[in-house]
């Protein structure tokens, strides 16, 4: 996933997540496409080599929980450790929204992530194709750059 990902507070029904809105996101409105869970503190297993590091320090961690908690304290880290990088898809005005998810995600389509270049693909021709016909030759375009 990356170094940084986009979390949302959900439950499941049916074996399906939904958002709750309980973070202010707007439940009724977000589609949850897929999710991974994360873990904010990399741990060390004893297989790295000497003065090698997982994890550069809990930054945007000690962030996380102090925006969200008031407070950066063990207790309120270790509530804090999992989460989840959610890629979602809403309607927002009279446009459409797609969020990967991770800061990864332009990596993951320069090394040509075969999945990564696949969504893209599809999202471009879903978002671009409600215009004109002509919209195709360019989503055609980009996509054969994506090597789609």
């Amino acid at each position: 996933v990356g170094f940084e990902g986009d979390g949302l507070a959900y439950t499941f029904r049916h074996g399906l997540p939904y958002p709750t809105g309980d973070d202010g996101a707007p439940a009724d409105k977000i589609t949850i496409l897929a999710l991974t869970p994360i873990c904010r503190e990399e741990e060390d297993h004893g297989h790295l080599p000497i003065g090698v590091t997982l994890f550069n320090g809990p930054g945007d961690w000690e962030i996380l929980a102090e925006v969200v908690h008031g407070n950066k304290d063990k207790e309120t880290l270790a509530k804090t450790r999992y989460g989840s990088c959610v890629i979602v898809h809403m309607e927002k005005g009279k446009g459409e929204v797609f969020c990967a998810g991770t800061t990864e995600w332009p990596f993951a389509l320069e090394q040509g992530d075969w999945y990564v270049n696949k969504i893209t693909h599809n999202v471009l021709r879903r978002f671009l194709g409600k215009e004109a016909s002509g919209r195709k030759r360019k989503i055609d375009q980009v996509s054969s750059r994506l090597g789609s």
